[in-house]
């Protein structure tokens, strides 16, 4: 299990997970994005309130590279083998 948050950059991001380890992703990744695609916030004093309050998006990628969308947090799942 890995997870990533793109916090800093308003453009989308590539990351690549490599475990200390040497071990590395096999198969299939569970990924789980949570973004602005997602969520969106009104700020307007006492009256601020979500404006889109979505689940977190979810798919299935293979391999160790992923793509990171602007302010987003990202966890992935899979199998990893020496």
């Amino acid at each position: 299990c890995g997870a990533s948050v793109n916090h800093r950059s308003p453009r989308r991001a590539r990351a690549r997970i490599r475990f200390s380890s040497g071990w590395r992703f096999s198969g299939d990744v569970r990924m789980t994005q949570y973004s602005p695609e997602q969520y969106a916030w009104r700020a307007a004093g006492e009256n601020s309130r979500p404006i889109r309050d979505l689940p977190p998006a979810m798919s299935t990628v293979h391999g160790d590279t992923f793509a990171l969308p602007a302010h987003s947090i990202t966890v992935v799942r899979g199998t990893v083998t020496p």
